[in-house]
């Protein structure tokens, strides 16, 4: 089998044998694919419970509620629905992807693809789970909803590789702010260790962390202040304004206030 993207399938490719199914367990049930490859290929939420998986070569792997799995054919391994806690339930639909030439799979092993899965795509899975109930011909609705599905797990992988690009862009500038608290660079002299315009860099700043450069620096600076604060007694509020490079003191407390609701001296008597 040819593994490929969601976002590679085309009209060249044939979609076939969607079919859904709710199932629930009985806490201890196992199935056992060793020696008996899964023959089909499929993705498997887990509604609730929790499941764990062990391969021939004993490597193990323990899923939960909310993750959404994808399981390829020919796949070898143990399922086992834990015995602790809740009934195990979860949602698994089987297809068959091809080629004219050869089958096509998503991945070469079971792989976790999203662990709180959204409401949106639960959906999904769950029409094509109860149009496969029908006694009706349910196969252009199941391909059509399970098309829909693939797009969407395109649009989360794609999300995924953009969050992992703007995080590398900006690590040089958080891994310098969480070291040097005390420092008060400016945004320009950040965004050129990440050899960005400031322009460029404010935008993937906040979009990877909820929270402008300053913004940033100066958490972090209020993080360090209440570790001081709680564990070094014997340094003044006053020191601890000039070690972190605030202004001075009073302005330290008013920015300390305003962020943690209460005065670093009420704050140090508290801890």
């Amino acid at each position: 089998m040819r593994i490929i993207n969601y976002a590679d399938i085309s009209i060249e490719h044939i979609l076939c044998h969607i079919c859904g199914v709710l199932q629930e367990w009985e806490p201890g049930t196992s199935w056992n694919f060793i020696g008996a490859p899964r023959p089909k290929q499929g993705f498997m939420y887990i509604c609730s419970g929790a499941v764990s998986i062990e391969y021939p070569s004993g490597e193990r792997a323990r899923f939960t509620k909310g993750n959404l799995l994808y399981i390829p054919r020919g796949c070898e391994y143990m399922i086992r629905f834990e015995k602790d806690g809740e009934n195990c339930s979860d949602l698994l639909v089987n297809f068959a992807l091809r080629d004219k030439r050869e089958e096509l799979c998503f991945a070469d092993r079971i792989v976790c693809i999203m662990e709180e899965t959204p409401a949106h795509i639960v959906g999904d899975l769950q029409h094509i789970c109860e149009n496969s109930r029908s006694t009706r011909a349910v196969y252009l609705k199941n391909t059509s909803r399970f098309c829909n599905f693939l797009d969407r797990l395109a649009d989360h992988e794609s999300r995924k590789q953009l969050d992992a690009e703007i995080k590398r862009n900006v690590a040089p500038a958080i891994f310098y702010l969480n070291k040097h608290v005390e420092s008060n660079v400016s945004v320009a002299e950040l965004a050129k260790m990440c050899c960005l315009c400031e322009t460029s860099f404010r935008r993937a700043f906040k979009s990877h962390t909820g929270m402008s450069p300053s913004q940033y620096r100066m958490r972090a600076k209020i993080e360090k202040a209440k570790m001081l604060l709680a564990s070094s007694p014997e340094i003044s509020i006053t020191e601890v304004s000039n070690i972190l490079g605030f202004f001075d003191a009073p302005h330290f407390c008013k920015v300390f206030t305003a962020v943690v609701g209460e005065t670093p001296s009420q704050y140090r008597n508290e801890v």
